[in-house]
């Protein structure tokens, strides 16, 4: 082989795994979005938020 083939073989193969990899994770997407709806997980970007503050005196992290 020349130095161009391998080249050539080299990017071929990265562009490969490039869109190996978006597909995977597309794949993934949509069954992690259909297994939330599934358990009634509450969506990442609305969901509720748990509001902490901790405590001097014993150091114990308590609702505010």
């Amino acid at each position: 082989m020349s130095a161009m083939t391998g080249i050539v073989a080299g990017l071929a193969t990265a562009v490969g795994v490039v869109a190996l990899y978006r597909f995977a994770e597309r794949r993934a997407r949509s069954l992690r979005t259909a297994l939330d709806r599934r358990t009634g997980a509450a969506p990442s970007n609305g969901g509720r938020v748990l509001d902490f503050e901790q405590d001097p005196s014993t150091g114990v992290y308590r609702s505010k």
